[in-house]
């Protein structure tokens, strides 16, 4: 089992586990170490259980007229059919020496034979389990590292308790404090003291769920934020907004940025540019707009509504609510 820290990318890489952030990354940092040595490298991606699957795996995996290389990021093979995983299973065995291919699985008993014929076809692997208790401790240590960073076991149980035990909204809390607070190490009173008061952790949680299109996630995080704080709703609605205009920055970047110039254009650390890039695969322009215009409007509502009257703290609530999972289900506004 290869670690998610691994930098060379084999010929052909299975990521499995049901955890969803593991899994981007492990894709990311393959794509990354694949560009690192040709920059140029395109990326596909192939829905295995698709009609016409088989078609496109093999055009995929061939090698491409003008050169260059690729790498295939294949899901759906748990339900692909079995000339589709021979194809899969073929280009593991005899690889295209300019295409690298990804095969992402969520993990449990479907498929089992397709791993199986993978596995010993001699696939590499890197899991994406879902991790608990200690492990999202060490989890958290090893994003600090990452930062060049190090933070106290105190300091890991505060941010745990501000931030909830979702990896992504770790991993975005240990960049954002490692670029905001000074000193070589992180403790539990940076971390309370960066937290106290604020809605930006649990901003944070709500602002990711919004942009990942999980509308249940939107309403347990928002609820648990607001029966902390219940003066919380412009502080989200200042983060959510504030994810939307990187999603849009990323949107209209100019072609052929590399990535260190592209995340300082969009305004992340080059680690959350992954991120940003697939919330933005979820979204089609029209839905963005719809997203800007409710924003727009919950943040007016929230300081105070238009002149003549503003809404009571339970309308407020209300409003804050349906306007966030209306934009996380990618609703239109009620206007239109």
């Amino acid at each position: 089992m290869l670690s998610l820290m691994s930098t060379e990318a084999a010929p052909a890489t299975l990521v499995i586990g049901p955890e969803q952030f593991l899994s981007e990354r492990a894709v990311a940092r393959v794509l990354a170490s694949v560009r690192k040595r040709d920059p140029g490298t395109e990326r596909r991606d192939l829905d295995l259980s698709d009609d016409g699957a088989a078609g496109a795996l093999a055009e995929a995996v061939s090698p491409t007229l003008f050169g260059g290389g690729v790498v295939l990021v294949a899901t759906g093979i748990e339900s692909a059919d079995p000339g589709v995983i021979d194809t899969v299973v073929a280009a593991v065995v005899e690889p295209e020496a300019e295409v690298h291919l990804v095969i992402v699985h969520p993990g449990g008993v479907k498929g089992k034979a397709a791993l199986e014929r993978l596995r010993a076809a001699g696939i590499a692997e890197v899991s994406a389990d879902k991790i608990k208790g200690r492990g999202i401790t060490d989890f958290v240590v090893a994003e600090f590292r990452g930062h060049g960073r190090t933070i106290s076991t105190a300091a890991v149980a505060a941010l745990r308790a501000a931030v909830g035990d979702d990896l992504r909204s770790l991993a975005s809390a240990a960049s954002q404090l490692s670029s905001d607070i000074d000193g070589d190490v992180i403790g539990e009173e940076e971390v309370g003291a960066y937290y106290e008061g604020v809605a930006g952790a649990s901003g944070f949680a709500v602002s990711d769920a919004v942009w990942n299109a999980q509308p249940i996630q939107v309403l347990v995080t928002l609820r648990w934020a607001l029966s902390a704080d219940p003066g919380f709703g412009p502080a989200v609605v200042a983060t959510v907004a504030a994810s939307l205009r990187q999603l849009l920055k990323l949107a209209g970047a100019p072609p052929g940025m590399g990535d260190g110039e592209l995340a300082r254009e969009v305004g992340v650390p080059p680690w959350k540019l992954t991120m940003v890039r697939a919330q933005l695969r979820r979204w089609t322009p029209r839905e963005l707009a719809d997203a800007a215009l409710m924003l727009a409007e919950a943040d007016v509502q929230m300081k105070g509504g238009h002149e003549g009257g503003g809404l009571d703290p339970v309308q407020k609530r209300a409003l804050l609510e349906r306007s966030l999972l209306r934009i996380a289900a990618r609703e239109r506004p009620a206007e239109v």
